[in-house]
Formats: C-alpha cells, sequence, structure tokens
C-alpha cells in the first residue's frame, strides 16, 4: 500500500518499519540486561566463595596463598566493571593486607632457600625424563602466614556479607527490570498488530465510501 497523495497517511510498510525499530530497542536492552544479570550471578557466587576461603585460611594459614590467587583473579575479572567498582575495592583491601603478609615469608631467606631447593629437585626431575604435569613431580614450597587477628577477620567477613546482600537485591531489581521489559516487548507487538489492522481497516473504510 502506497501513501494517498500528500496526506498524512501512514503505509503498512512504514508502520511496519517502525515497530522493528523500537522492538529492535527492546531487544537490545532485554539482551544488555540479560547479560548483565548472568554476570551479576557469577560475581555473587565468586564472592560468596572468597567468603569461604577467608575462613577456610583463618583456620588454616597454608591457604592464605590460594586465598591471594582467587583475589587477584576476582579484582582482574569485575575490576573495569563500574557497578561492581565498590565490591572490588573491598577485595582489593582484603588483598593488599594478605599479599603483605605473604611477601614477608616470600623475601625471607628461608623461603629463599626452599625455593633454592624446589628449583634443583624440578630441574632433577625433568633431567631424569619426567615433566612438570607428573603426579609425582616436586610440588612448590607452601607459604604459611600467621594467623590474622580475629576482629581483622571478622571485619572482612562482615563487610563481605553487605556485598553479598547488596548484590541480592540488586539481583531481584534486575529481574524486576528484565520482567518490565519483557511485558513491554508484548505489549508493543499486540498494540502493533492493533495498529496494523485499524490501519487496514480504516483504509477499507475509504476505499468502500469511493465504490
Amino acid at each position: 500500500m502506497s501513501a494517498v497523495g500528500g496526506s498524512n497517511y501512514v503505509s503498512d510498510a512504514t508502520l511496519l518499519a517502525w515497530v522493528t525499530t523500537q522492538q529492535d530497542r527492546l531487544y537490545g536492552d532485554l539482551k544488555e540486561t540479560m547479560g548483565f544479570q548472568q554476570l551479576q550471578g557469577e560475581m555473587s557466587s565468586e564472592l560468596a566463595d572468597i567468603k569461604q576461603a577467608v575462613v577456610a585460611a583463618q583456620e588454616d594459614p597454608k591457604k592464605y596463598a590460594a586465598l591471594e590467587e582467587d583475589m587477584k583473579a576476582f579484582v582482574a575479572k569485575y575490576g573495569d566493571i563500574p557497578e561492581f567498582g565498590q565490591i572490588v575495592d573491598s577485595v582489593k583491601t582484603f588483598q593488599a593486607d594478605v599479599t603483605h603478609q605473604l611477601d614477608k615469608v616470600r623475601g625471607s631467606d628461608a623461603y629463599g632457600q626452599k625455593m633454592a631447593q624446589y628449583a634443583a629437585a624440578v630441574a632433577e626431575h625433568l633431567a631424569n625424563g619426567g615433566n612438570r604435569n607428573d603426579a609425582d613431580c616436586p610440588k612448590p614450597p607452601e607459604i604459611e602466614i600467621s594467623r590474622f587477628a580475629q576482629a581483622t577477620t571478622d571485619s572482612w567477613i562482615k563487610a563481605l556479607d553487605e556485598k553479598l546482600d547488596a548484590s541480592s537485591t540488586n539481583e531481584q531489581l534486575g529481574m524486576i527490570h528484565l520482567n518490565e521489559l519483557k511485558s513491554t516487548i508484548d505489549q508493543s507487538s499486540q498494540q502493533a498488530s492493533q495498529m496494523l489492522k485499524s490501519n487496514n481497516d480504516s483504509l477499507n473504510f475509504i476505499i468502500n465510501n469511493f465504490v
């Protein structure tokens, strides 16, 4: 159907093009929100893992080295996402404290001697035809630091709990936004169908009056 003369008539094709543009925008928002919701869930899960790792490391200080790696990985993964800025900053603060204590051990003569012995043992293993993936390949020396003051780890855990609660609230708000977007898309589809039907009914009315 084409436009009639210089009137304000809108053809089905023009109407469909407009509807398609609007729905494409809405679907874009929906896709972006779904992606962020998934990322939010992953972040919350990893943050909860860090909380458990803090508890485990306080019970067994040898686990602080693994906790340090977990926190570094968390910061690297979520550090560039503005919405997670406060959470990442908290984890960075905890990591700095742990790294400071670990570095004291890593910089000691005793640990240096252990590392030298480890390197020699690995070299011997490789020289005998083994490789680093072998189950019997020498493992690096464990790092054990003094336990942090209980008040310190309690404050970390409290802060992590607060961040997890806030994250849970944000996830719920995100789900509400998803439902709103889906509802808007459904409504726009229904309205588009009604508009097209109304457009055709109006045109048929005009044509019938000319017959």
